[in-house]
């Protein structure tokens, strides 16, 4: 046994070594450096050393030369390991280095062996090297040298690579346009490779027709006398059938079947790849003619077959994607149009369920009314009554949105008389018949068509409503728009006849949540264009623009403000015919004291005007707004520095626009881009959006990972203290949104984080981190029940009150994870996700909060460890099924088998279901495994037919995912055709709460299964809904009664009372009866006493294997045969 001393800077070089030399009984000593292993060497004395070139400080040759010049250690003998030993000069200086022999990395152990056997027998006799100093270091320095300038080239070209590749990977990922991203892709993979030549084809998603075809380094001239691409012929057809990636070289003048057209240039070098997704093939993409010298190598295989796989999946992903789209658009009209219908069907309810809780028409009028206005969106309506003495209409009840003008035409409404054939009402009342007009015209001998048009209104209908065969009153109803007659408006409005509805509120309502919904629109877009755009004049287009397109504004202009002569002058526009409306406009207001423009510029606040034609008359930017027909304006003052810069101009063509929330929201849209003037003129404000959430201003997940790494580092400084960490989940916020509007939501989140900020010490250590997550940070010396104390209060003050959004009161509840940490190695990261593991498990289990423990984390690590080892026995077929009879309650016969699954596991051994169903159903992968237990099913008792056994029927137990899926019946069918079975041989189980859920679609799906032949068996019943009234809907053959019914039946008598009822109401309704878990004579005998129709436990059988199932089946047969 020898010393030997082992140096090299890898650690996995050194570990390869020692295990070689160990194994020969050799004492190995390691160092990382040459200057480590010179002090080793002085001190160990080894008899042989084996050194790398290439390390940092010192390396093998100064190493050598050193040891060389110690007289006490110059005769160790030395042997380099290097992957670096391969010019002349390199083996030069070795030799005169003295070095015993090399050993080129990588080396076969019988090599390193062989050499540092015969390095040791000659170590001896081995004469002492002594090295010509000057020229030794000239030779070493040129040679390292060297071997620098080789790695950083090497470097450089890995570089070029990877950054080419990062930028394809960003286009493929943002492209949407699959024939751009197909041609970038051609072009790309030839200039990473270095190509000469590049093509690429893909067939369709659905068939095999040649979809797309692609050529990059070709001129356009012969591509164009090329012939036709066939997908599947010559070399690139083996790729694209084989799904394997091919490289050739061939001479020039030796024809090749390659598979590419007639007219093609002529090819030395050839690589290929297939375009696969996770499923299928699309085609193959090609490069000819490596450029440079040799052809093309093994890492231009790889690095092509990498790339082609990347754009199958993305190629199969965006033909997806359109499809979605279609279907989306043909959906979203089928929605508008039951809507529309649904909207008809419930105003008639509505004024029916009015009238019906009526005592009088009198005190409901207006009710009626207000209804059918707000559900079929008229403006305004009015109800006549019949005054049969005098021979007039009088006015029942009038109602109109709020608008300036709106009391003044109720008033007047109500006040008027109208004698037969006067306005609409007087010729419905005559005539008896409906009446609708598409366009109001003034009449100046009719009070009532005047009234209305000065009312804003354009169009409308009057419909009898008769009694008795005899009109006793007029419904009457206004649009403020130009409306052509709807026969399905008017059949709804006639079929009312006598009943009449609520609408005011309504109404107000949606067109409110429209306004809203608009003008959050436009504060959204501006938003994303304030964090994507640093250019003002291109802030202001983009303003602009998205005010006219997702705010419906008829036109918006911005000016700028010149401070000197207080001038606004045009700089951005959109909407109208062109430009020529924006520019007349912002014309029209210059000089114009009282115009909104001007009185923004001055006062620096919003100025509105809602009704332009009542008051504009006098001024001329105001008029001009008129004859474009607009009604609202708004002045936005833009702010920079503190002073007004610009102003924001909007035009709506409804009256009365600018109001309410609507105002709030343009105000706090005027403060956005404000802000994006500052942060435009000042780069630091860009810091605030990059650290802050936009919605409620608070500090974001970046700004509080950064607060809390400082709080860390602050208290390792500091002994005792510590650092809590807590994040809230706000409970159910999606049903917040979806039920009353994002805005709504959005005004919770900003509610909610205000009233965090104001109880929290320093606002700037709570912060927004995700969409319903709020998260603090505390710092200081609070004990754990002190810090639970204060997130209780927290908790109370934040959450307990009521938060009103609008004319909305909701109540919010939120459960809190937190973590405490006192800094030892933990980084904020870490101490953010402890916080958020310990709000999952609040959540879970139902609590307020929860403080965060290690075990959590052990129990995720469990958690995946166990997946993993899941989807290797998925692969592996480690899966098995046993299998338990049932037997007949009345004769004992075997009438069925129930597979159950097991996981045999090569590490633990046979592992029951409860342990891994739950992984298997959390990750999906019981889609796979459900699927594979029918056909190992069908497969096992076609197995046992071969022994001449006709086994009888076997059921499979279902997941609640896998009767959830879509396609699960085409799964089922699928999974029997595959095993060659026979449906009708299989029996399908279902616990009685998952046929619950959705249960319109699960009684069409297992009616579906039925008819293919199978049964389906409601498993573990009593335990869910307790009712057998659904069970008359549903398409089952037979229930099981849950065995803690069957375990106690024997000894509580209200377990007794449940299954004897159970068993005779599901007799009634003609299904069989199974019962699980018999494991005792007695319970037996209980269950033949009430007729069940099968037993199935261990008093029958224990669970089976599959190859004891047919021994067991021919002990029944015999035993049958005896008893006859």
């Amino acid at each position: 046994m020898a010393t030997i001393a082992v140096v090299d800077d890898m650690p996995d070089n050194r570990e390869l070594l020692a295990t070689i030399l160990k194994a020969l009984n050799h004492h190995v000593i390691e160092a990382a450096d040459g200057e480590e292993a010179l002090r080793l060497v002085r001190k160990e004395k080894p008899a042989l050393v084996i050194c790398d070139i290439l390390m940092p400080q010192v390396d093998g040759y100064e190493f050598v030369r050193q040891l060389r010049a110690d007289a006490a250690i110059s005769a160790t003998p030395v042997i380099f390991y290097t992957a670096y030993y391969l010019e002349d000069d390199a083996q030069r200086l070795a030799n005169a280095c003295g070095v015993v022999d090399i050993l080129i990395k990588p080396s076969d152990p019988e090599e390193i062996i062989r050499v540092v056997t015969k390095a040791l027998e000659q170590s001896a006799s081995a004469p002492v090297a002594t090295l010509p100093e000057p020229e030794f270091d000239r030779q070493h320095l040129q040679l390292m040298t060297g071997k620098l300038a080789e790695k950083v080239a090497e470097l450089q070209t890995a570089s070029a690579k990877l950054e080419a590749l990062i930028e394809l990977n960003l286009q493929l990922a943002s492209q949407r346009d699959l024939a751009q991203l197909l041609d970038h892709v051609c072009r790309r993979a030839r200039q990473l490779i270095g190509a000469d030549y590049g093509s690429l084809v893909a067939r369709c998603t659905d068939s095999e027709e040649v979809a797309y075809t692609v050529h990059c380094g070709l001129a356009p001239e012969v591509v164009a006398t090329m012939g036709a691409v066939q997908l599947e012929e010559g070399l690139l057809g083996r790729v694209y059938r084989e799904q394997q990636a091919e490289r050739c070289e061939f001479p020039v003048e030796r024809g090749v079947e390659t598979g590419l057209p007639p007219g093609y240039p002529l090819l030395r070098s050839v690589l290929a790849a297939p375009l696969t997704s996770l499923t299928k093939v699309y085609g193959w993409l090609c490069l000819g003619n490596k450029q440079g010298e040799g052809g093309f190598t093994a890492d231009d295989e790889k690095l092509l077959r990498i790339l082609a796989a990347q754009v199958g999946r993305i190629y199969e992903n965006g033909s997806l994607y359109r499809q979605v789209s279609g279907h989306a658009l043909e959906l979203e009209v089928e929605i508008v149009a039951r809507e529309r219908a649904q909207r008809h069907l419930s105003t008639q309810y509505e004024v029916a369920r009015i009238l019906g809780e009526a005592v009088s028409f009198d005190e409901v009028a207006l009710k009626v009314l207000q209804a059918i206005c707000a559900k079929l969106d008229f403006a305004s309506g009015a109800l006549w009554q019949v005054d049969e003495p005098g021979g007039v209409l009088r006015c029942l009840g009038a109602w109109c949105q709020p608008t300036e003008l709106c009391g003044e035409w109720v008033a007047k409404t109500c006040r008027m008389v109208l004698e037969p054939d006067r306005g609409a009402p007087g010729n419905v009342w005559s005539s008896r018949q409906p009446l609708w007009r598409s366009r109001i015209e003034p009449n100046p001998g009719c009070s009532w068509t005047l009234e209305a048009l000065d009312a804003g209104l354009h169009s409308g209908g009057a419909f009898p409503i008769v009694v008795r065969g005899e009109v006793a009153g007029v419904l009457e109803v206004f649009s403020r728009e130009y409306q052509d007659e709807d026969s399905r408006l008017t059949d709804t409005l006639a079929s009312l006849g006598g009943q009449i509805g609520q609408f005011l509120e309504r109404s107000e309502q949606q067109q409110r949540i429209r306004r809203l919904t608009r003008v959050y629109a436009v504060l959204s877009g501006i938003n994303s264009v304030i964090v994507r755009i640093h250019s003002r004049d291109a802030l202001f287009d983009e303003a602009c623009r998205i005010a006219v397109d997702a705010g419906e504004f008829g036109i918006a202009w911005i000016g700028e403000l010149d401070p000197a002569t207080m001038q606004v002058t045009l700089v951005a526009w959109a909407g109208g015919d062109d430009a020529v409306a924006a520019r007349e406009l912002a014309a029209s207001t210059a000089g114009e004291i009282r115009d909104p423009v001007g009185e923004a510029v001055r006062s620096g606040v919003p100025v509105f005007i809602n009704d332009i034609p009542a008051s504009g008359a006098s001024m001329t930017g105001l008029s001009e707004a008129q004859r474009y027909g607009y009604h609202s304006k708004i002045a936005l003052p833009l702010f920079s520095e503190g002073k007004v810069a610009a102003v924001l101009v909007l035009y709506a063509p409804e009256p009365g626009f600018f109001a309410g929330d609507e105002l709030q929201l343009l105000g706090e849209l005027a403060g956005d881009v404000s802000f994006a003037l500052e942060f435009i003129a000042k780069k630091d404000r860009l810091a605030f959006v990059a650290y802050h959430d936009l919605l409620t201003g608070m500090p974001n997940r970046a700004h509080l990972l950064e607060h809390l790494a400082q709080a860390l580092q602050s208290v390792r400084q500091h002994p005792g203290e510590r650092v809590a960490v807590v994040v809230w989940n706000i409970h159910r916020f999606r049903n917040i949104n979806e039920t009353f509007g994002r805005q709504v939501g959005d005004g919770v989140l900003r509610e909610v984080g205000q009233r965090l900020s104001a109880a929290w010490s320093n606002p700037m250590d709570v912060a927004r981190i995700a969409v319903d997550h709020f998260a603090g940070i505390l710092s200081d010396n609070r004990q754990v029940t002190e810090i639970a104390h204060l997130i209780e209060e927290l908790a109370a003050d934040v959450f307990n009150r009521s938060i009103v959004v609008g004319e909305n009161e909701l109540r919010v509840a939120a459960s809190a994870g937190i973590a405490v940490s006192t800094g030892e190695d933990q980084d904020a990261d870490t101490v953010l996700r402890n916080a958020e593991a310990a709000l999952r498990k609040a959540k879970g289990s139902g609590m307020n909060y929860l403080f965060y423990g290690p075990e959590m984390n052990a129990r995720v690590a469990e958690s995946l460890m166990l997946e993993n080892r899941l989807r290797q026995a998925l692969e592996r077929d480690e899966f098995v099924l046993y299998y338990q009879p049932k037997v007949s309650g009345a004769t004992g016969l075997v009438t069925g088998l129930e597979a159950l699954m097991r996981w045999n596991d090569p590490t633990v051994g046979l592992v029951q279901p409860d342990k891994f169903i739950p992984i298997l159903e959390e990750t999906g992968m019981i889609l796979q495994v459900g699927l594979w237990a029918i056909r190992r099913a069908l497969a096992d008792a076609h197995d046992w037919r071969a022994t001449g056994i006709d086994p009888p029927r076997i059921a499979v137990n279902v997941s609640a995912i896998q009767l959830q899926q879509k396609n699960f019946v085409e799964s089922v069918r699928c999974a029997i055709e595959e095993a060659n079975g026979d449906a009708r041989h299989v029996d399908l189980e279902i616990t009685e709460s998952m046929v619950m859920t959705e249960m319109q679609e699960n009684i069409a799906k297992l009616s579906e299964i039925r008819l293919m032949g199978g049964d389906i068996a409601i498993d573990d019943f009593g335990t869910g809904y307790s009712s057998l009234g659904y069970l008359a809907k549903l398409p089952v053959g037979a229930l099981k009664i849950d065995k803690s019914f069957i375990e106690t039946m024997a000894t509580t008598p209200e377990s007794m009372t449940i299954v004897a009822t159970i068993i005779s109401l599901a007799h009634s309704l003609d299904l069989k009866v199974i019962a699980e878990g018999v494991e005792e004579e007695e319970q037996a005998k209980f269950l033949r006493l009430f007729k069940c129709n099968e037993l199935q436990g261990y008093l029958i059988s224990r669970p089976l294997p599959p190859e004891q199932v047919v021994d067991f089946l021919r002990s029944r047969e015999r035993i049958d045969h005896k008893s006859h």
